[in-house]
């Protein structure tokens, strides 16, 4: 039970930071798959990443990042120490 209920709160973590995406492309009226294309995968993928199914790759992070305004850190904080660390903080 104990591990059901942790699951389900990194779930609810995760899904609020992928509103973030959701927020951002309603605010620039572009349709889901407009703002895949911008970071260079499918209309199917961003939505994915928006309903918090799939993660932003590692490869993706710094488009995201750069056409979203939305800090690497934020979109997947397992990933920005690794990030920050090759690419420098910035």
């Amino acid at each position: 039970m104990k591990a059901i209920f942790s699951l389900h709160i990194i779930y609810l973590y995760w899904y609020k930071d992928m509103e973030k995406l959701r927020n951002w492309r309603i605010v620039k009226g572009i349709s889901v798959k407009k703002a895949g294309a911008l970071a260079g995968v499918t209309g199917i993928q961003w939505y994915r990443y928006k309903i918090g199914t799939r993660r932003v790759s590692a490869e993706s992070l710094p488009i995201v990042a750069r056409i979203t305004g939305i800090p690497p850190h934020e979109l997947r904080p397992d990933l920005a120490d690794i990030f920050f660390s090759t690419h420098g903080r910035g």
